[in-house]
């Protein structure tokens, strides 16, 4: 067997693993987005309460429903710094996924180059022992 063709099951076990950490860096990117539609849905629900509470005041509500609506708010923003400490850990997920895709393509890239390599290398040496081997017949048939 070639040495090129001996490199083709690590070739494809390289694929496959960068394949996986391609659907992993997808996954986390997805995610990503998902945490990040949850925190602008958060901070849109803070405002509406927000403003809710300025029209309440503004038309007189009673001193304990202000508290509560105050308190629901306080509450809302701490959810809200929790959602965002959760998108900066998936953020920091999507780059260490990103980082071990970037390695696993080049490592399947470098395997790849490295084949080819091989295979040009195997191409020439055969073009030379044909060549050699038609120079022997030529010579042959001259004696």
């Amino acid at each position: 067997m070639k040495r090129s063709q001996r490199l083709q099951p690590l070739i494809k076990l390289a694929a496959d693993k960068e394949q996986a950490a391609a659907q992993k860096l997808g996954a986390a990117q997805q995610q990503v987005a998902a945490a990040q539609q949850q925190l602008v849905e958060l901070r849109q629900y803070r405002l509406e309460y927000r403003q809710q509470a300025l029209r309440s005041g503004a038309s007189g509500i009673g001193i304990n429903q202000y508290i509560e609506l105050q308190r629901f708010i306080a509450h809302l923003d701490s959810v809200i710094q929790q959602q965002e400490l959760q998108l900066q850990q998936r953020r920091q997920e999507v780059e260490r996924c990103r980082q071990l895709w970037q390695q696993m393509r080049a490592k399947q890239q470098g395997l790849a180059k490295m084949s080819d390599k091989l295979r040009d290398q195997e191409e020439v040496a055969e073009a030379r022992r044909e060549q050699k081997a038609n120079d022997e017949f030529a010579q042959r048939g001259r004696r």
